[in-house]
């Protein structure tokens, strides 16, 4: 599902994947990976980056501007995330910021929409109502 976020402060918005792939997963997790820690015992990540690897596996389409009013055109289908990241690193830091609190915001609300559901309906349990028993 592709959900439209408005962006604060702007008339901008952006159209967000609801899910993303494993591939998506790992593209954020590579790209966001600054090696190991000085123990060696953890990874350490890189947050700024992963802002940028996860509006590129997210965004899928918007309206975002330059500092001269112009659109900034946004990779299309087939593109590649390097493609993507390109265009993020490029955006000035205020813009990276509105698009990470839009993104934060509705992945925060899946996530506890999820939350919700799971708590309403049991562990190994159904959400429908109990059917009648089968006749032979």
């Amino acid at each position: 599902m592709i959900t439209r976020l408005t962006l604060q402060k702007t008339n901008e918005w952006i159209d967000v994947k609801d899910q993303q792939t494993v591939r998506d997963e790992k593209d954020v997790h590579t790209y966001s990976n600054d090696g190991l820690s000085a123990d060696g015992q953890s990874t350490k990540y890189n947050i700024v980056k992963h802002r940028i690897a996860t509006a590129a596996v997210r965004i899928k389409n918007w309206t975002v501007k330059d500092g001269e009013g112009k659109d900034i055109h946004w990779p299309g289908p087939g593109s590649t995330f390097k493609e993507r990241v390109d265009v993020i690193e490029g955006l000035y830091e205020r813009q990276l910021d509105r698009i990470s609190e839009a993104l934060t915001a509705h992945l925060n609300a899946l996530a506890k929409a999820e939350a919700e559901e799971k708590k309403e309906t049991p562990d190994g349990g159904t959400d429908s109502s109990p059917s009648s028993p089968s006749v032979n």
